[in-house]
């Protein structure tokens, strides 16, 4: 039998994959849609079915955490012989992750007072606030959040406790050390939602989906895929079960939201593994996304898509700006769309959602030339020399275009 070969990519050799901004596009179209439409309407079969897959769209952030892991890992490990390793990593992602967000945070705290009618309670509870600006709010909003239209930058809190942290792991652990770090992360993440839920169900719907270590499985799982995709003896076996990890997990998932008409990240049972389930699919995801295909495949030329692309290179952007602007317009949407939200409320849906996305995309395009682009052109003091992997290239038994 014919065999092909299987290159891997990556941030292989610190070349950008274009087909994983197709996945960070769908994982903020998942994530706005969520945001946006999650729980506003009740209805006919039809508006059941958006409520339901809006209110499982937290998994397009379990997205971003997998390529996080994976992305991150693959740079540490293929840049690990590179002169100040550290040193140009941790300079490399300041000029990625904070220029956009605290100017958001600005924004935030003295412009939009400044502007609104509404009393902000920004000074009042400085010492509440202050854990924005050291990404550490995902620990401290589940007892108070008194930010406004900063619900959502947890996430980013959590990813830069994993930059933290991880980066010295992988320069001091050997990768089978690594692994062992994953899966102890995955256990712990999974027990620390079990200890939570059992301690008060309430409060555990947002620490156990705050607090990192009850979210770091997803970046381990992303970080592990890493790991192995780099050892060529581990390959074949990625290639081989890929496939059914990506179908078991996508069967749970459907079997669970038919069951339970939900799909939560939190909650008692079975619900403790939604999150870990969830990141085994995008790693399976990813890893297909990460290996040469057809590129004639229409999975393929939908990733590879110029608004996919366009979409994926701005998702940083669009995540900090969709939900200021959600706060900021749903009430008067809600308040002038009262005939097309109880004649047509699936239209109404869809219609705010592409609205708020619109915008969204418009301010991350114009983040993008005025505050990103320049700050971005400031890596090139910081250049980090990449290895190439092991054996970029495994035989696999060939697969049809389709």
């Amino acid at each position: 039998m014919q065999t092909a070969n299987l290159t891997i990519n990556n941030a292989l050799g610190g070349k950008r994959l274009r087909s994983l901004d197709g996945l960070r596009a769908m994982a903020i179209l998942i994530v706005l849609w969520h945001n946006s439409t999650a729980g506003q309407y009740h209805g006919n079969f039809l508006i059941k079915m958006i409520n339901l897959c809006a209110n499982a769209g937290w998994i397009g952030v379990q997205l971003f955490f997998v390529l996080s892991g994976f992305l991150i890992t693959g740079i540490l490990l293929d840049s690990e012989k590179s002169p100040r390793q550290m040193r140009n990593f941790y300079a490399r992602r300041v000029l990625r992750i904070f220029p956009p967000y605290y100017m958001l945070l600005i924004v935030i705290c003295f412009v939009v007072p400044m502007l609104s009618s509404q009393p902000f309670p920004l000074i009042d509870h400085f010492g509440q606030n202050i854990w924005y600006w050291l990404f550490l709010n995902n620990w401290s909003s589940p007892f108070a959040d008194y930010m406004p239209m900063s619900g959502h930058l947890w996430s980013l809190a959590v990813e830069e406790q994993f930059y933290l942290l991880w980066p010295a792991c992988v320069l001091f652990f050997s990768r089978k050390t690594l692994l062992l770090l994953c899966v102890g992360a995955i256990v712990t993440a999974i027990i620390a939602r079990l200890g939570l839920t059992l301690y008060d169900l309430k409060f555990a719907e947002a620490a156990a989906y705050k607090f990192t270590i009850a979210r770091w499985d997803a970046l381990a799982t992303g970080a592990a895929l890493a790991i192995l995709i780099r050892q060529p003896q581990y390959r074949e076996t990625l290639h081989k079960w890929w496939g059914p990890v990506a179908c078991v997990s996508a069967a749970y998932i459907a079997l669970f939201m038919l069951i339970d008409r939900n799909f939560s990240a939190v909650g008692p049972g079975l619900t403790l593994l939604n999150q870990t389930i969830s990141a085994f699919l995008f790693v399976a995801l990813i890893f297909w996304a990460a290996t040469t295909q057809n590129d004639a495949s229409r999975s393929r030329r939908f990733l590879l898509h110029p608004a996919m692309q366009s979409i994926g290179k701005y998702s940083y952007a669009i995540y900090l700006f969709h939900m200021p602007i959600i706060l900021s317009t749903g009430g008067f949407w809600t308040k002038h769309t009262v005939a097309l939200s109880t004649g047509y409320p699936a239209l109404s849906i869809t219609l705010y959602a592409v609205l708020v996305f619109g915008a969204s995309y418009l301010l991350a395009m114009i983040s993008w030339i005025c505050i990103e682009q320049p700050c971005l052109k400031l890596k090139r003091f910081f250049n980090t020399s990449y290895r190439a992997s092991d054996s970029a290239t495994v035989p696999v038994q060939p697969r049809h275009a389709g």
